[in-house]
């Protein structure tokens, strides 16, 4: 006996006989599909294509002419808008600037272009003003400019965001740049100095047994090779080492300082120490032979190098190829120090292993790499331009941060020195006369002349008062 469901029972359409229980709906043909139960494909394509949208249709502003973009190109200021109404009304020769406008006359002590007045830099300023300060007005740039637009033919867009940025209120919430991330980076010219560090593969992605790979690299280079050891013992891991100590010494260069971390997976410091003393020259006199990380972090460039070995190496474990990494690890390395490196003229390690002393200052004058770069938007200030410090410490910038509460100062700075960053060209900190320095993505450009006035406008009977002038 079949069961019924709660569901079941509520459709009548579904036949519950033991046969049309076992089979899938669709599979049941006396059961309609809801797709073909109410009309047939003519009938839905008739439908649809006739169907009314109820989608709203943009309004788009109607184009500017050639003649209106030239008079906001003009951008004709107080004086200029005086003369020219005076000219016209008195029948006298009218200013160079509008002489060739057509469809200029005074109406109502105004120009007018057309239907469009001319407004004054005075009157600019208090319309977007009682925009901005209006709960139902826009307050961002381009709508304030297309509201405007439709009553006055001077207002572009440019005096808009002008006027704004001279506004405190706009200023105090103008939006943040996040900082950019500067990594650990370390600069190297020659080659000869080495990373080691050592790797286990999952067991959980399928290889085979607990193998130990040490992985040991020229940074200057990128010439590496990796080993596949049984275990972490000291004596295995000192056969590894030594054996690319030698290979790299054959090509014609000397091990002069070894990075490695903190852990203990080398097998004991004493054997990295005891390799690296073997090549201690006069001129290091008791300068450590083995650097290991101050702070504990891993040491970046090799772990990259053994993510880009481990990522070669899933694509056999993937398509169950091999499941011991000693298969395939040592044709990976070869393949690695015969790829060709952008960043390095287009070499292999293996040319560039080969490279006399000349050549390789060639490549490391042309191959130049910025660490910390202009946040995009930004441009360069100069001295004597006036500025607002952002109120935020390194870690709450690199936070989530609201970004339309207030974020900078109130008081008004002055750049009065910038240095540039060393090896970052077009990078500069900047010197306010306050004991620290500040990256550009720190400092807000202001206008020197700032407006404090707020107008008169009642918000839920609440008005706002302020008399002060531009400082």
């Amino acid at each position: 006996m079949v069961r019924r469901s709660a569901r079941q029972a509520k459709n009548p359409r579904i036949n519950l006989n033991e046969e049309t229980y076992t089979n899938a709906i669709w599979e049941n043909k006396e059961v309609p599909l809801w797709s073909t139960a109410l009309e047939d494909a003519d009938t839905r394509v008739a439908r649809i294509s006739g169907a009314k949208t109820t989608r709203k249709a943009t309004v788009a502003l109607p184009a500017l002419s050639k003649e209106h973009k030239h008079i906001l190109f003009m951008n004709p200021g107080t004086q200029c808008i005086h003369d020219a109404m005076v000219a016209i009304t008195n029948g006298a020769e009218r200013p160079a600037w509008c002489k060739y406008f057509k469809s200029l006359s005074v109406q109502n002590g105004k120009l007018m272009y057309g239907t469009k007045a001319f407004a004054t830099s005075e009157e600019k300023r208090r319309l977007v003003k009682s925009k901005y300060f209006t709960p139902d007005e826009p307050s961002t740039i381009q709508p304030i400019t297309d509201a405007l637009r439709g009553k006055y033919c001077n207002i572009s867009r440019s005096n808009v965001r002008n006027i704004l940025r001279s506004l405190e209120t706009y200023q105090l919430n103008f939006a943040r740049r996040r900082p950019q991330k500067v990594n650990n980076t370390t600069i190297f010219k020659n080659p000869g100095v080495l990373a080691c560090d050592v790797f286990m593969p999952s067991a959980k992605l399928g290889f085979f047994g607990k193998r130990i790979c040490l992985t040991v690299m020229d940074v200057w280079s990128r010439f590496s090779r990796c080993y596949v050891i049984e275990n972490k013992k000291a004596i295995l891991v000192k056969q590894g080492i030594e054996r690319f100590v030698k290979e790299f010494t054959s090509l014609g260069h000397l091990p002069r300082r070894m990075l490695c971390d903190k852990g203990t997976d080398l097998g004991g410091w004493k054997n990295v120490d005891a390799i690296m003393e073997r090549y201690r020259l006069p001129r290091d006199k008791d300068q450590p032979m083995v650097l290991r990380s101050v702070t504990g972090m891993p040491v970046g460039i090799v772990e990259a190098m053994n993510s880009q070995y481990q990522r070669r190496m899933q694509v056999f474990r993937t398509s169950n190829l091999t499941d011991d990494p000693a298969d395939v690890l040592w044709d990976i390395s070869d393949q690695l120090n015969d790829q060709r490196r952008p960043v390095r003229g287009n070499l292999t390690p293996l040319q560039l292993l080969a490279l006399p002393q000349m050549q390789r200052n060639a490549i490391n004058a042309k191959y130049k790499r910025n660490f910390i770069t202009n946040v995009g938007g930004l441009k360069p200030l100069v001295v004597g331009n006036t500025v607002r410090i952002l109120q935020m410490t390194r870690k709450e910038q690199e936070k989530f941060h609201k970004q339309f509460a207030p974020k900078w100062s109130k008081k008004k700075f002055t750049v009065l020195r910038r240095t540039g960053l060393r090896r970052n060209p077009g990078v500069f900190k900047y010197s306010v006369g306050l004991p620290n320095t500040y990256y550009r993505h720190e400092l807000l450009h202001i206008p020197k002349k700032t407006d404090t006035n707020v107008p008169n406008i009642n918000v839920r009977n609440f008005k706002l008062i302020a008399e002060s002038p531009l400082d």
